[in-house]
């Protein structure tokens, strides 16, 4: 598929889902596009298969790879609370991007009832057009500024001479807006800070740990075994070792002993079920190809 720097190689994009309590893994794949944009619905109802559907409210954070229109306008439906930062508010986490200027896009006030903008010197900007752009493959809304031509601030905002301020919409800027405001805040800023360290330590634990730096196998079919093994690793000595952790609390507290573990039993349980089905999977695969082979 083609990497980053557009060259095209034979690689794969591996995707996980991790529980943020445990650190278990509770759905995986592995795809050959370069762009996870389009692996957040998938990854939620890989989830949902096997734990039912998720509880309202249930925290989902991804980074700025997964950031679109669609995926803020699905968490939205399914009342999932989602912090997906948008690339540039990512890059100013991470201290790579420096401060907006003043008629960046981010700071013109959008009306959602008149659906118009507000930039910083009062004027207004209105819709004017739509078209589809078929490179980005998505629905782009322009908006025209009014009063462009008499504003002493002109040249700061744009570098067009002769024509307005423009402004480009990807999809509900209603929900963009509300995402992004959400990530600025203190309390969106920790959650993804915390989703950093649960995500990347997983993809950490099985390139060193386990060993899985690149894929043994072939062909997507075999890929997605090898990954899947390796997941199952992964969540076998997460599991063993919450498992001695708990063990050691009911050892050394009485009030624990009569701690419900319940939830994390479900969990264990499920896990274990999955893990059955996909072995018994690949199993019949790899018999299946044994018999094409003998044949």
């Amino acid at each position: 598929m083609p990497n980053k720097k557009h060259f095209t190689e034979f690689s794969y994009n591996p995707q996980v889902t991790v529980d943020a309590e445990h650190g278990v893994i509770v759905a995986e794949d592995v795809v050959q596009n370069v762009r996870d944009v389009d692996q957040l619905k998938p990854q939620i109802e890989q989830t949902e298969e096997v734990f039912g559907e998720l509880p309202e409210g249930t925290i989902v954070t991804a980074d700025n790879g997964y950031h679109c229109s669609k995926n803020i306008d699905f968490l939205k439906q399914r009342n999932l609370d989602g912090y997906i930062p948008h690339e540039r508010l990512a890059s100013r986490m991470k201290k790579k991007e420096k401060d907006l200027k003043r008629f960046s896009k981010e700071n013109f006030e959008y009306n959602t009832k008149k659906d118009e903008f507000t930039c910083p010197d009062g004027e207004t900007v209105k819709f004017s057009y739509e078209y589809f752009d078929k490179h980005k493959g998505k629905q782009v809304r322009v908006y025209r500024g009014v009063e462009c031509g008499r504003c002493q601030d002109k040249k700061l905002c744009t570098k067009s001479n002769h024509k307005p301020k423009l402004i480009k919409c990807y999809g509900n800027e209603a929900n963009l807006r509300e995402m992004a405001e959400k990530m600025e805040s203190a309390e969106g800023q920790e959650v993804y800070r915390v989703r950093s360290k649960i995500a990347e330590r997983v993809f950490g634990h099985i390139k060193q740990n386990i060993g899985l730096r690149e894929f043994l196998t072939r062909g997507l079919k075999g890929v997605r075994a090898e990954f899947s093994l390796a997941c199952i690793a992964h969540n076998l000595k997460r599991i063993l070792k919450i498992k001695s952790q708990i063990k050691d609390i009911e050892a050394n507290t009485v009030e624990n002993r009569r701690h419900n573990h319940t939830p994390f039993k479900k969990l264990c349980e499920k896990i274990k079920k999955t893990r059955s089905n996909l072995l018994c999977s690949i199993s019949e695969s790899l018999r299946h190809e044994s018999t094409i082979q003998h044949h």
